[in-house]
């Protein structure tokens, strides 16, 4: 079993007031304007992109060094490690996975150096995969 789950609120469908919820939230918090993009393929990559045409500032990682190396010409930081990534973000860290279900997504959330090593109950996982976290 893995350890430091927290229960998510659940989404329900035509629910009007999440969007205002999370906005004031956001207003409310001290969240900085930093991500972590885990997976920067075709939709993490563009998913970078566009945080950093918005003025966020992006680090990211990817088991494809050439996913990296293509972002970092963007402005994008990249990073060789989870760990390395984890390091580049303030705290509370917001990190977004785009990896699909599976061992991979296992890997990265509980396998050794992963991210459950890593963070601290007040950072953010953001899993926008096709898994069942």
């Amino acid at each position: 079993m893995a350890k430091n789950l927290v229960p998510l609120e659940t989404y329900v469908q035509g629910a009007s007031d999440i969007a205002r919820r999370a906005e004031d939230a956001l207003e409310k918090s001290s969240i900085p304007n930093s991500i972590g993009l885990i997976g920067l393929g075709k939709m993490g990559g563009n998913i970078a992109r566009r945080l950093g045409a918005q003025g966020w500032r992006v680090s990211g990682y990817d088991t494809n060094a050439l996913h990296i190396k293509d972002l970092e010409e963007s402005g994008m930081k990249g990073a060789s490690t989870i760990k390395e990534l984890v390091e580049n973000l303030p705290e509370p860290r917001i990190l977004w996975l785009m990896v699909p279900a599976g061992e991979m997504l296992d890997n990265i959330l509980f396998g050794e150096h992963g991210l459950s090593d890593t963070l601290r109950p007040s950072d953010i996982i953001i899993d926008g995969g096709n898994s069942m976290y």
